[in-house]
């Protein structure tokens, strides 16, 4: 995962799959970042064209916890596939997407 700073937001890119394999480290690097106090912070799915149930409860957690702390949270470049995930879960409801 690629970590960048665009127009004052720090990005995230998100690997080609976000699943039961690399959630853990996906959590790892996102909870530091909300631990350190990174906002806003956004996920760039472009390069990523699956996502699963691992992958979302990983980013439910990440949101809640930004939530916690009055940050802000936003996901971003989906494809369909990947965003039909989100909104048949209804994560497309409780979760910035841009």
């Amino acid at each position: 995962m690629e970590k960048r700073i665009e127009n004052e937001k720090t990005i995230l890119t998100m690997p080609k799959k976000v699943d039961v394999l690399s959630a853990p480290n996906v959590e790892a690097e996102l909870l530091a970042l909300v631990e350190n106090g990174t906002t806003p912070l956004g996920c760039d799915f472009s390069a990523c064209d699956y996502v699963s149930s691992a992958g979302l409860r990983v980013l439910l957690v990440v949101s809640k916890r930004m939530a916690s702390r009055g940050g802000e949270f936003f996901l971003f470049g989906m494809n369909e596939d990947v965003f039909s995930a989100f909104h048949l879960s209804g994560f497309d409801k409780i979760m910035t997407i841009q």
